[in-house]
């Protein structure tokens, strides 16, 4: 086996050695020698355009030539429009800090020339100051300009707004620029001594050309992506600050000169030094640049500041007319502005509200500039005593032919408002002028100021280029107080009439409102559409005429004062609205309305912060109540209000306030009735009482010397109070009548009648005058009229009192008297006026008993589901029981559904039900004692017991439909039934009136509640019913037991969040989560007796879902009328391999629960008791909550193989014994969790990445690996990689390894823990350059959901970069292949240059020298300069490892590496070089130093795992995980564990995965064994292990030796490689003709005779 894995090895090396041939190429020593050195990286966090980088092009000189694939610069803008998508850029200073520049703004703050149309760039806050070309700096350092040699040559480019690219400025003419375009000065350096440098505090400064403004650097100067110098730029000074260390370490070297280097500044033209026709020569370092800015550079980018205000805050009014002021600041910038000209126009106005330009025509006029007092809406200028003014005249509308109109146009030709044109002219560096202008508004009356908008804007003009804008905007608003109040309501006792006073407020609110209103009106009406006095009555309800007044409060005053009546006119009108004054009235009757009005010359304008209110009164006379017939009327009218300048909100009206307010403390007829007396009385008449008979119709004098009467037991006492009218009408001719119905109550002796009088001093305002007695003893009705008592003229009230007693009571079992009392006839007024009243009512009803025994029970009994005919609902049925002896013929059953408008007691609304034809079936009998029809599951159970008689052919049914139960067709709402003769009921018998009904509705889902009511009431006169009660059903979808998903939690170890899928309730025992682990979990909630109908202990049965455990099961909630329940132990369970549980935690009722229950795999078992008994119907009210919480295993979600899955929760409901009763299930849907990735910008070619992760635990693995695949674009640094807790930041142990051919990183963290993982790689592209790069992370063994990062188009910018000709170094860093933390030392290399030809193949030149060395303790290896063996760029090396670190494997794969670089004058490579960048098999970097990772490893194990059918032959793999162990001995010492985990979507696919045991130490021997459910090697093939739950004959095969899974690992033999291959156990019988068939045989025999035997014994019997 040992051989054959080294042919193995050789045929492998072999083929990549005749694939990768070698080719040396010369390399050329140079003079200086860099020695090697390390600096910190700083943690920049820049821009992309300010990263320190490595070199562009190197020219003759040493220095760099711009190309036009340059990178895209940064921008900063002061105004809107930017090159730079941020609002914000970074700029890195020398002491790495950020330099953030902000929007620059001026005065006030406000944003400058916030609409420029032609943007300028400003690239440094500091204001420089420009030295004359050709002086030298005044800055300490060493002086450029003032060293010619030194300067090796300036490069000049620039970028045009909304461009990516730079392009390069060349020498001589035809440079046509814009002058608004950012310029870039590169400049290449040489020959400087690090003496001077160290003499001048290690500076070099530059004075930059006086063409270049507002100047700032780059980033600093990069020696191998190390920055070594920062540059700065101030006063037009460009400093290069060299590090000490860096110098230091020049010294070190040997080295006298600092190398060759460039540094780039940019910044915008400085436009004042342009000539007026833009043509500009720049002379610097022996070239001369010829630009051409176009001409009027600076009217056209100039800097050019507008803002334009509205100053009012509102409109203004002078003289009664309405205006805006508004001003217009105009700043011009450094370069200042030639011939500026504004234009004013007003852009927006929905109705042409704004009318003129104040004070300008369209003759040009010189402005003044201070406010002219005597016309003071004039326009004027703000500005210097030094300069000159300004001028105004008016334009006709802006074209785009004509942006500037004319003076002297024809005012009359001109399109309304026109535009103010304000003429400046030239304006100076710096300099600031300001316009106050006034816009006149509409003021007519019908003129709508409210939420017009006026758009104002002014654009400004250079010359005839148009720079800028500014806008401003006024929309008038309106906001008011206007309540209406009833400040107090009297009552006349002389003439009964009510005077009501009222007062109406307007505030118009001083800080929300920005113009006054109008001609403003107030109204009120008693007549309005809403809020009315009704029309039978108005006549009845007058304004008081003269009490309206007007009353103001100004703004800041603290009182009130009332307005001269001179100053305002009140006006009075009828329903029409035609208001005039009160004396134009012929018939003040009709008047409904009045309205407050300025008087002529004096109208009313309501100004922002002004307090108006009118106060008035009203009278109400008392004709109302008995035109009503009501004990209290309302009393309603309406206040509006109105001005011209507002939008109508209410027709005609601005806005509108109603009042209503009860009136009146009447009694016309209230009647009441006491309870039946328990013992007799006598009621004794007194002395001196007039006393009357009743003979039919007739009063007459009762003569009798009766002077008492006897009130017998069981009589009621009635009381009826009349004409409580406050002493306003006279009743003495109404007809009072009284009734009794039906006929089962009589009067008892007199009636007494007490006349009262009003006084309105006295407590009891009602006090008898007189009483008279009226017999009606026997009667049940009367009528009388007051008169007819003598009773003539008088404004009494009367108050009846009078005693019945129930009568024909061997009659009926149960009845109801209705008793009546009306008033109709005439009321006379205090003034004589006459009001008829028409049955005025009252009524009370008594409800007693007879002596006819007849009991009547309603009960629900149960719901058929059925879907045929009539019943597409199914059926409800009703037991209604008779208990009697006898069932009269005349007794009327009324069976009611009560209808879903019906409201039961508990405010529950109940459902539809039907009554069919069908619905009616009748029995009689006698049931077992104890039982009752309900007993009984069904009917025709309780049919099968033969126990009743069938009477239903005994009755007449009636179906009919109660109106409002709103039912049609054969849906019925009432049943009749009626004995068609006397049914006697013997010997205990009772009757049963079964009633069918069909729901409306049935439940379709959890939770939906149908109540249905049923009503049974009797009547034994066929005219009265009595109600006997209401029996209720409830339908709810999961009666029994439901079950709800509850919610979505994530623990992460540290925090537990609630995720919102909508879910019915989030709450968890959050300390049993945190004690179970980190994880994704899900609750369920099921519930038990949700319709309230179960009771005694039932057991629950829960099914775990695949890829779920158990966390806890709780009692959550018990229903308040429950109170408790208890979760009951279970006898013997346990002896059955269920696992006893208890939980305690705090439940929804706030106390602490303790949950016993069982658990046994994916069962779990809880038992619940006791649940109470209770007649009433209570949905909800005696249900039990209890929680289920899961967690989440299934590694196909938790590790992203699927977006997200549904997992069932299924549960059963048992009787304690444990027969299933009914199920419940609930569905979750969880989403996977995408890796988080994301990466920044860091220094120079450097990008930063970001991972975050929720590696919740999936299966039992205490590790889990994180795959990071990176594309060839990116050179990882792996010293880099840091891996933290992202809830608490603490570091997190984790081991990496990099699999560098395949650009594959992989990190193992602890399972279960949220994780941010870090780490740097560096772009592997020269600077200036798009390239492409992606980086996708996905956890092992699930790719498919992995998050990728890309950018198609990324590139870096240098700052600047020292470089020494063409020399390289080359650093070679060893570490271990499966923990990159691990550097190893001792491994030996060798490096040799070579050519590539051709064909591809690399050729070595023996003439090259070699050379070798040895990694130190860091794992570290350098060639170079500093090594003696000096490298070039442009040049392929190959570099083998000769020798591999102790305990590890050889790797001779020959490197081939090169540093592409572009020859001095080229602007591409060349095709050597390009073809060399195409080839896959050189490693290409763009730094000096090339930073080369070589790995190795020691031994490893691959395991594939595969599967057969149990007939041998190969199948798809079966989901699931499987458990490998390597072993150093048969299977007793386990040294490692991996595992293969086939997720669901593995199985459609025959392709086999496989695993490796790593860092497998050399010469030993191992064995892999898989391990079965138990965590036990699965040694003897002959077994039969369980794996996953299942079956399976297991067998090895390692590097193709069957049935071995033993290897013994070399240097030569690092490898090796078992399969594990898992065949389906299928249990047979013994195959046909064996041995074993016997047995089988005689069975069957011995069954067959047995069977026989029985047949025939049964045949006899």
């Amino acid at each position: 086996m040992k051989n054959m894995l080294s042919r193995s090895d050789k045929l492998k090396r072999k083929r990549i050695n005749k694939f990768l041939s070698f080719i040396v190429i010369c390399v050329t020593l140079s003079i200086l020698i860099l020695p090697a050195f390390t600096l910190e990286k700083k943690d920049d966090d820049t821009n992309d355009n300010n990263d320190p980088t490595t070199f562009e092009n190197v020219n003759k000189r040493g220095g760099v030539e711009e190309s036009n694939d340059s990178a895209l610069e940064p921008v900063i803008n002061n105004n809107d429009e930017d090159y730079s998508s941020n609002s914000e850029t970074n700029i890195t200073t020398n002491e790495g800090a950020d330099v953030v520049l902000e929007p620059v703004t001026n005065e006030d703050g406000a944003l400058s020339v916030t609409e420029t149309i032609d943007d300028e760039y400003t690239v440094d806050d500091e204001e420089p100051v420009l030295l004359a070309e050709g002086g030298t700096a005044t800055t300490t350092g060493f002086d450029l300009n003032a060293h010619p040699s030194n300067l090796a040559s300036i490069v000049i480019s620039y970028k045009i707004k909304d461009t990516d690219d730079w392009t390069i400025v060349n020498s001589g003419d035809g440079n046509v620029i814009p002058a608004n375009a950012l310029i870039r000065l590169t400049v290449n350096f040489q020959g400087i001594p690090v003496s001077e440098l160290e003499a001048n505090d290690r500076k070099i400064i530059y004075k930059l050309p006086d063409i270049l403004s507002n100047a700032s650097a780059g980033a600093g100067i990069t020696y191998s992506g190390i920055e070594v110098a920062s540059v700065t730029v101030s006063n037009g000074i460009a400093t290069v600050e060299f590090k000490e260390e860096y110098l230091n370490n020049l010294k070190t070297g040997g080295q006298v000169m600092v190398p060759n280097a460039y540094f780039r500044v940019r910044g915008t033209v400085n436009l004042k030094e342009l000539p007026p026709d833009g043509k500009y020569t720049l002379t610097t370092a022996d070239k001369d640049f010829k630009f051409n800015f176009t001409e009027d550079a600076v009217a056209q980018y100039g800097k050019v500041d507008i803002k334009k205000e509205c100053v009012s805050k509102e409109v203004l009014v002078v003289d009664g007319e309405n205006y805006l002021s508004y001003t217009i600041k105009v700043t011009a910038g450094e370069d200042g502005s030639p011939d500026v000209t504004i234009v004013d126009s007003i852009v927006t106005d929905n109705n042409k509200i704004a009318t003129e330009f104040v004070g300008v025509n369209t003759t040009s006029t010189v402005l003044n500039r201070t406010k002219d007092s005597a016309n003071p809406l004039n326009p004027y200028e703000t500005l210097d005593d030094s300069k000159t003014s300004g001028s105004v005249y008016l334009g006709d509308v802006s074209t785009e032919a004509k942006p500037i109109p004319d003076s002297g146009s024809d005012i009359n030709a001109i399109t309304k408002p026109g535009v103010l044109v304000w003429k400046i002219g030239n304006m100076d560096s710096n300099e600031s002028r300001t316009l106050t202008y006034f816009v006149k508004l509409k003021n007519g009356d019908n003129d709508v100021l409210q939420n017009n908008i006026i758009k104002n804007k002014a654009d400004i003009y250079s010359k005839t280029y148009k720079r800028a804008y500014s806008e401003s905007s006024f929309t008038p608003g309106r906001n008011i107080r206007m309540p209406k109040t009833v400040l107090k309501v009297t009552r006349n006792e002389t003439d009964g009439t009510y005077k009501f006073e009222y007062r109406l407020d307007f505030e118009l609110y001083k800080d929300k409102n920005n113009y006054p209103l109008k001609n403003f009106e107030f109204y009120d009406l008693l007549d309005y559409s809403i809020y009315y006095i009704h029309p039978s009555i108005r006549n009845y309800v007058n304004f008081d005429y003269d009490s309206v007044k007007l009353f103001f409060k100004k703004y800041g005053s603290t009182t009130a004062v009332e307005v001269d009546s001179s100053k305002y006119d009140v006006k009075w009108s009828d329903s029409t609205g035609n208001y005039k004054n009160f004396n134009e009235w012929t018939d003040t009757k009709l008047i409904t309305r009045f309205k407050v009005v300025g008087s002529e010359g004096n109208p009313i304008t309501v100004y922002p912060g002004d307090y108006y209110y009118v106060t008035y009164s009203l009278t109400v006379e008392p004709d109302i109540f008995a035109i009503m017939q009501k004990d209290k009327v309302n009393i309603n009218n309406m206040y509006l209000s109105n001005a011209t300048n507002v939008n109508k909100k209410f027709g005609v009206y601005m806005d509108r306030y109603g009042s209503a307010k009860v009136v009146g403390d009447y009694t016309w007829d209230t009647k009441s009735v006491g309870k039946a007396s328990t013992s007799a009385s006598t009621i004794t008449i007194p002395v001196g009482d007039n006393k009357f008979i009743l003979n039919g119709t007739t009063i007459e004098n009762d003569a009798s010397g009766t002077a008492d009467f006897e009130v017998p037991v069981g009589s009621y006492r009635y009381t009826v109070n009349v004409n409580q009218t406050q002493g306003d009408w006279d009743a003495t001719s109404v007809e009072m009548a009284d009734e009794m119905n039906p006929n089962n109550m009589e009067y008892v002796g007199y009636v007494r009648i007490d006349a009262c009088e009003y006084d309105s001093t006295k407590t009891n305002k009602y006090t008898i005058k007189e009483t008279k007695w009226v017999k009606i003893n026997g009667l049940n009705s009367f009528k009388l009229k007051p008169s007819d008592l003598g009773w003539t003229n008088n404004k009494y009230s009367y108050k009846f009192t009078y005693y019945a007693k129930p009568v024909n009571k061997e009659n009926y079992s149960t009845t109801i008297v209705k008793n009546d009392f009306n008033l109709n006839g005439d009321v006379v007024g205090r003034n004589g006026q006459t009001h008829t009243l028409n049955n005025i009512h009252s009524q009370t009803i008594v409800r007693f008993s007879g002596e006819y025994s007849l009991n009547v029970n309603k009960s629900a009994w149960y719901y058929e589901p059925l879907s045929v005919g009539s019943w597409a609902k199914g059926k409800l049925y009703w037991v209604i029981e008779v208990d009697t002896s006898i069932i009269k013929q005349d007794t009327v059953f009324r069976d009611t559904i009560k209808n879903k408008n019906e409201l039961a007691a508990a405010g529950i609304k109940y459902t539809n039900l039907y009554l069919h034809d069908d619905s009616f079936k009748a029995y009689k009998g006698i049931l077992p004692e104890g039982k009752t029809v309900t007993s009984y599951e069904t009917l025709d159970d309780l049919l099968n017991t033969g126990l009743l008689t069938d009477i239903g052919d005994k009755f007449e049914t009636t179906y009919s439909n109660n109106d409002s139960a709103g039912f049609s067709g054969n849906n019925k709402s009432a049943l009749d039934i009626k004995p068609k003769e006397d049914i006697p009921l013997t010997g205990g018998e009772k009757a049963y009136f079964i009633i069918m009904t069909e729901p409306s509705s049935v439940p379709q889902n959890y939770r939906d509640k149908f109540i249905f009511g049923n009503m049974i009431s009797t009547s034994e006169n066929n005219s009265t019913f009595v109600n006997l009660g209401t029996a209720q059903k409830p339908l709810c979808g999961g009666g029994d037991i439901l079950k709800e998903f509850g919610s979505s939690i994530s623990y992460d170890g540290h925090t537990i969040a609630k995720d919102d899928l909508g879910g019915k309730d989030g709450d968890v025992a959050e300390d049993k989560i945190k004690e179970f682990g980190p994880g994704k979990y899900i609750s369920w909630v099921f519930k038990v007796n949700y319709s309230g109908e179960l009771t005694g202990s039932y057991r629950i049965l829960e099914t775990i879902p695949d890829g779920m455990e158990l966390a806890y099961i709780r009692i959550k909630w018990v229903a308040t009328s429950q109170g408790t329940i208890n979760s009951k132990e279970i006898a013997d369970i346990e002896t059955d391999g269920w696992i006893k549980k208890t939980i305690t935690a705090r439940s929804d009722n706030n106390r602490n629960e303790t949950t016993t229950y069982y658990t046994k795999g994916n069962k779990a078992l809880i038992e619940l008791g006791d649940f109470k008994s209770h007649s009433n119907v209570s949905v909800d009210g005696y249900a039990v909550d209890v929680q289920v919480v899961c967690r989440v295993t299934d590694p196909d979600l938790l590790l992203g193989a699927v977006s997200s899955k549904v997992f069932t929760n299924n549960v059963e409901l048992q009787t304690d014994t444990g027969i299933p009763i009914s199920t419940a299930k609930s569905d979750a849907t969880v989403t996977s969790e995408k890796i988080n990735k994301n990466y920044i910008k860091s220094t120079g070619d450097k990008i930063d990445f970001t991972i975050i992760a929720n590696s919740y635990k999936p299966g039992t693995s205490d590790k889990i690996k994180l795959i990071d695949v990176l594309s060839n674009t990116l050179l990882l640094d792996t010293k880099s990689i840091k891996v933290v807790d992202f809830v608490d930041n603490t570091d997190v142990a984790f081991t990496a390894s990099y699999i560098k051919d395949k650009h594959r990183l992989e990190i193992e963290i602890p399972s279960g823990i949220p994780v941010k993982i870090t780490y740097t790689v560096a772009v592997n592209a020269p600077p200036d350059q798009y390239v492409s790069f992606s980086n996708v992370a996905y956890w092992e063994n699930y790719e498919v959901g992995g998050t990728n990062v890309k950018n198609d188009s990324y590139k870096y910018e240098a700052g600047g970069e020292i470089f020494e000709g063409t020399n390289i170094n080359l650093d070679i860093i060893k570490q271990d292949e499966y923990n990159t933390a691990l550097y190893l030392s001792g491994a030996e290399f060798e490096i040799v240059e070579c050519t590539r030809n051709e064909d591809g193949i690399f050729m070595i030149d023996p003439s090259k020298p070699k050379t070798t060395g040895t990694t130190d303790s860091n794992g570290e290896l350098k060639f170079g300069t500093t090594s003696g063996y000096p490298m070039n760029c442009n040049t392929v090396y190959q570099v083998i490892e000769t020798k591999a670190p102790d305990g590890y494997v050889l790797d001779p794969t020959p490197q081939y590496i090169i540093v592409p670089r572009k020859v001095s004058g080229a602007s591409e490579y060349s095709d050597y070089v390009k073809k060399c960048i195409d080839d896959n098999n050189i490693q290409k970097q763009y730094k000096t130093t090339f930073k080369l990772e070589i790995t190795n490893r020691k031994g490893e194990i691959e395991v594939e795992k595969k599967f057969k059918n149990a007939g041998g032959n190969d199948k798809n793999p079966i989901k699931g995980e499987y458990k490998f162990g390597l072993y150093t001995d048969l299977g007793v010492t386990k040294i490692q564990e991996k595992s293969i985990i086939y997720n669901q979507a593995d199985t459609s696919s025959s392709a086999t995965k496989t695993v490796k045991f790593v860092d497998v130490a050399l010469d030993k021997t191992y064995y892999v064994y898989e391990l079965d459910d138990s965590g036990n090697p699965i040694k003897d093939s002959a077994s039969i292990p369980i794996i996953n739950g299942l079956e399976y004959i297991t067998s090895y095969k390692t590097n193709n030796a069957d049935g071995s899974n033993g290897m013994t690992l070399t240097s030569t033999s690092s490898t090796g490689k078992v399969a594990v291959t898992n065949q389906v156990y299928t249990r047979q019988l013994p195959a046909t003709g064996g041995n074993g068939i016997n047995g089988y045989v005689k069975s069957g025999a011995i069954l067959m005779l047995l069977a026989g035997v029985l047949l025939l014994k049964k045949i006899s019997n």
